[in-house]
C-alpha cells in the first residue's frame, strides 16, 4: 500500500485504482476470506480522498492503508487531515505503514539494512506520538487507527512517557491524559515481533489493542502465527489477537 508513494502522483493514483479494483474482485470471489484495505496516493491528497471514497462506497473496501509520511512530512501534517477525516466519515480503519526513506535514514547511513529493521520502528512510534501530541486524533474521536509492527518502540517506553508527562518542566501538561492512555487510541499489529514483546505489549497496552499481522510475503506467515500462539498470554487473549479484535475493527462503526 505505502509503496505507491514512490511514484509520481498521477502514476501512483493509477496503480492505487488498479490495485483496489483487483483486491475488490478477489474479495468478491472468495466471500469472507479476504477483507480489502484500499491504497491511496498520498502525494496527491485530493485524489487520495476521492479514491478512498470510491474504494469504500463503490468497491466495498473495509479500510485504508497509508504511509506514515511522504516527502519529509509525517502524517500529523495538516495537509493529510482531509484524508484522515475522510476515513473517519466513512467509518473505516486507518492502517499506518512505514515507508522508504525512513525519517531517520540520515542517521542510519551508511548502514542501510537498518532502515527496515530499526528505522521503520522509530518512524512508527514517532508518528504515533506526533498524532497524539498534535491533537489530530481528537478531531476524529471515533476513528480506529492501526499501527504496523507492534507500534514500533513506544510500548517499551510507556513508563518513561508517563513520567515525563507528569513532570515536564513543571509547566502545563502537553496532553490532557497520560500518554499511555492517549496511545490506547491505536491498535497494534503483531508482525515480526518477538513472543516476549507481544506479551509485554499486551500487558502494557491491553490485549484488546493487538491484532494479528504477518508482513507476508516479507516475513513467514506460519512463523508469525506461531509466535502469537506461543507468546504466553491466556488462550482467550490469544484468540482475540488472532481474530476477535480484527473482527471488531471491521464490524464496529
Amino acid at each position: 500500500m505505502s509503496g505507491i508513494d514512490s511514484f509520481e502522483p498521477a502514476e501512483g493514483l493509477a496503480i492505487a485504482q488498479a490495485a483496489n479494483e483487483e483486491l475488490a474482485q478477489i474479495a468478491q470471489r472468495y466471500p469472507g476470506r479476504f477483507i480489502p484495505y484500499a491504497a491511496v496516493p498520498m502525494r496527491d491528497i485530493g485524489a487520495a480522498v476521492v479514491e478512498l471514497e470510491r474504494a469504500v462506497t463503490k468497491l466495498g473496501h473495509k479500510g485504508v492503508g497509508v504511509s506514515l509520511g511522504v516527502d519529509g512530512k509525517s502524517l500529523d501534517h495538516p495537509e493529510y487531515l482531509p484524508l484522515i477525516e475522510c476515513a473517519d466519515r466513512l467509518g473505516v480503519p486507518l492502517l499506518i505503514l512505514p515507508n522508504h526513506p525512513s525519517l531517520i535514514d540520515t542517521n542510519i547511513h551508511p548502514y542501510n539494512w537498518l532502515t527496515g529493521a530499526f528505522g521503520f520502528q522509530v518512524d512508527l512510534s514517532l508518528v504515533a506520538l506526533r498524532l497524539v501530541s498534535a491533537g489530530t486524533l481528537d478531531r476524529c474521536p471515533k476513528l480506529r487507527v492501526i499501527l504496523a509492527n507492534l507500534g514500533g518502540v513506544f510500548p517499551f517506553i510507556a513508563e518513561r512517557l508517563d513520567q515525563y508527562w507528569e513532570r515536564v518542566h513543571a509547566a502545563e501538561r502537553p496532553l490532557p491524559v497520560p500518554p499511555t492512555e492517549a496511545l490506547r487510541r491505536f491498535y497494534l499489529e503483531t508482525a515480526s515481533a518477538h513472543p516476549a514483546a507481544i506479551r509485554m505489549t499486551a500487558e502494557v497496552m491491553g490485549a484488546d489493542r493487538l491484532v494479528f499481522g504477518s508482513d507476508y510475503p516479507s516475513f513467514d506467515f506460519v512463523r508469525a502465527l506461531e509466535i502469537v500462539r506461543n507468546c504466553g498470554l491466556p488462550s482467550a487473549e490469544i484468540e482475540s489477537i488472532l481474530s476477535g479484535n480484527a473482527r471488531q475493527l471491521v464490524e464496529v462503526h
